[in-house]
């Protein structure tokens, strides 16, 4: 399962069933973020300790 392209619709589900944490899904996004930028210059900036800093606070919270 490829996380980075994971439909808005499918996250939830996964997170509600335990079977995925927002850490891994942000980690997974970065990855492509970092890969694939130089080619497609979509991004300005990417902050990613504070895009991981809030999904482990959402992991937190929703336990």
């Amino acid at each position: 399962m490829d996380l980075a392209t994971l439909s808005a619709a499918t996250l939830p589900r996964q997170y509600r069933r335990k079977t995925l944490s927002s850490v891994a899904a942000t980690q997974a996004a970065l990855d492509r973020i970092a890969a694939r930028d130089r080619e497609v210059n979509a991004f300005r900036t990417v902050d990613a300790a504070a895009a991981l800093a809030s999904a482990r606070q959402r992991n937190v919270r929703k336990g």
